[in-house]
């Protein structure tokens, strides 16, 4: 799998995240009282989806770990959606100092 062809599709699902989300609490008043369990709903069915459709285009044997790690992605882009990317990149920074013995400051 390339690096560059999952970097380039995370944005992207990002992005359809954040528009289906919207559009969907827009439907009715409950949807937009849980906007926050709808944003990893819609993020990680919209990964599986683009796993299944990799799968296909490029012919590789659909096994469970991909679709484990799909979802996995989906989550990460879930949280990217609700908290941004400099809410990853800041918690990161902060998880792999304290993995790392550093103060967290």
């Amino acid at each position: 799998m390339n690096i560059v062809t999952i970097l380039m599709v995370l944005p992207l699902l990002v992005a359809l995240t954040n528009m289906l989300t919207n559009v969907i609490k827009g439907l009715c008043g409950v949807f937009a009282d849980h906007a926050k369990l709808i944003a990893p709903v819609v993020a990680v069915a919209l990964t599986l989806a683009a796993t299944a459709a990799y799968l296909e285009i490029f012919s590789v044997t659909a096994t469970w770990y991909w679709y484990a790690s799909g979802a996995v992605a989906g989550l990460v882009v879930a949280y990217v959606a609700m908290n941004g990317y400099d809410g990853l990149y800041e918690d990161l920074i902060k998880h792999l100092k304290g993995l790392a013995g550093g103060s967290n400051e």
